[in-house]
């Protein structure tokens, strides 16, 4: 699994009308846990505030029966606080892993597990068992959403199409069997896939 970077909004008590927010977060970095035990963190990233962190650090993970995979983004002040967090169904993450294709999607990060204010962009497939290669497998993302996206409105919650033969999909269609959560489309990838 590769954390790759996140898109986070304001908080809602940073919400302030009229008022364009770029950079919303102290340096932060990301904390994984599976079934509450915890499994490692990334580096922190940044000196000053951003909105857009990216990491883009490897975790080589064995499920062994675990059931719930949670990243948490974490401000890395005096007192670490979790700002955000996403949990996945690891099995199907494994299982969705094992098609033999990269798989890279948008999670929503959820605060105190109600509103969505922001996403983290994950990649995940099977070890091969090889080194590290120098250049990355994962796609490049050539458009990044804007942060208007994560001002609180109102979400209509409908039933998510899924389109599974597309290498890249959103987690929200991927997991939707295992939880609902409002959508927060994603941007636009290219990805070149090995011959």
């Amino acid at each position: 699994v590769i954390v790759g970077s996140a898109l986070l909004g304001p908080l809602p008590q940073q919400e302030q009308p009229d008022v364009q927010v770029q950079s919303v977060a102290p340096p932060c970095f990301v904390r994984l846990w599976m079934d509450g035990e915890f499994v490692g963190e990334t580096s922190v990233f940044g000196r000053g505030y951003t909105s857009r962190p990216v990491w883009n650090e490897r975790f080589l993970l064995i499920p062994r029966a675990s059931r719930c995979t949670r990243f948490e983004v974490v401000e890395a002040t005096e007192c670490p606080t979790v700002r955000c967090h996403c949990a996945l169904g690891t099995e199907s993450l494994w299982r969705t892993a094992t098609c033999g294709v990269p798989l890279s999607m948008d999670v929503p990060l959820l605060h105190y597990g109600e509103e969505a204010v922001g996403s983290l962009r994950i990649h995940a497939r099977i070890w091969d068992g090889l080194p590290l290669q120098d250049t990355p497998w994962w796609p490049t993302m050539t458009d990044v959403p804007s942060m208007s996206q994560f001002v609180a409105q109102p979400v209509a919650q409908q039933p998510p199409q899924v389109n599974l033969s597309s290498p890249v999909a959103s987690a929200a269609q991927v997991f939707s069997s295992r939880f609902v959560a409002p959508t927060i489309p994603p941007p636009t990838w290219t990805q070149s896939l090995p011959a």
